[in-house]
């Protein structure tokens, strides 16, 4: 059963956030976690100059890229790609696609807090989060993995990729 919807009131979410990838599943979030750890080679965290969207056509429509513009707050990260089945998840948002906007510019059907966070300590430890839980939109309810990995410019987290994978309720 789906919660009701108000301009004023958002879906609590609050799902697991952690740094402990063993619980990872999701076949986008595994093939972007694999290419990560294939990138970085021993580094804290790969350079985005070896990131090759090409290498990720596959998973691509499940991607989320995003400049990091200001490390301290989260809400201007800018979304420099987003795949179209995210852009599908949001079709009924005002803003769907997201591209060429802040994270602080989406509106969204549940509290974005968590994701926020996690965002954020991604930045601040320049290591991968994982977020895991129950999601619930206006059309849609079930369990997901949001795989949140960070890239390096100048030795700094100037990149964020993220997949989402979504099991839906049966």
């Amino acid at each position: 059963m789906l919660v009701a919807f108000t301009e004023m009131q958002l879906n609590p979410y609050q799902p697991l956030v952690t740094s402990d990838l063993d619980g990872l599943e999701g076949a986008c979030a595994s093939e972007l976690y694999t290419y990560w750890l294939d990138k970085k080679a021993g580094a804290p965290m790969p350079d985005w100059s070896s990131f090759e969207f090409m290498d990720l056509y596959r998973i691509a429509h499940s991607m989320l890229v995003l400049d990091v513009v200001d490390r301290n707050d989260s809400g201007k990260l800018r979304y420099r790609f987003m795949g179209t089945t995210i852009v599908e998840y949001r079709r009924l948002r005002k803003i769907p696609d997201l591209t060429g906007k802040t994270f602080a510019d989406g509106d969204r059907a549940y509290d974005p807090t968590a994701m926020a966070e996690a965002y954020q300590a991604c930045v601040t430890t320049a290591q991968p989060v994982m977020m895991s839980g129950e999601y619930q939109t206006e059309n849609s309810h079930g369990r997901h993995t949001r795989l949140i990995l960070p890239w390096a410019i100048d030795g700094q987290v100037a990149r964020l990729t993220c997949t989402l994978d979504r099991f839906p309720a049966e």
